[in-house]
């Protein structure tokens, strides 16, 4: 996965090549705290991007005078879904929540 930095710059970049930004249009949050966005560039292109949390098992290992100790954890995250209409294949991006 990806970080949130990576995704505002491959937006940026995505709709400076595609002339500018003309429109933006968000959804309201769900009761998932999930919500959409969809993105209107000049040529008519678009980019698409899905938010809201996730949670993850994150595992934790440390080596204490010679002992491994090892913890997995439920961490929660928030997580961006990307896809433009030039390429629809997904593209996950996440940070701590």
């Amino acid at each position: 996965m990806k970080s949130m930095s990576e995704f505002y710059k491959m937006k940026n970049e995505y709709l400076k090549r595609h002339g500018g930004l003309e429109k933006v249009d968000t959804s309201s949050m769900d009761e998932y705290g999930r919500y959409h966005k969809e993105y209107f560039a000049a040529d008519g292109s678009m980019l698409y991007e899905v938010n809201g949390p996730v949670w993850m098992d994150v595992e934790f290992t440390a080596d204490v005078h010679g002992c491994p100790i090892r913890k997995v954890e439920k961490c929660k995250f928030f997580q961006t879904e990307a896809w433009t209409s030039t390429d629809a294949r997904s593209e996950y991006y996440i940070e701590k929540w």
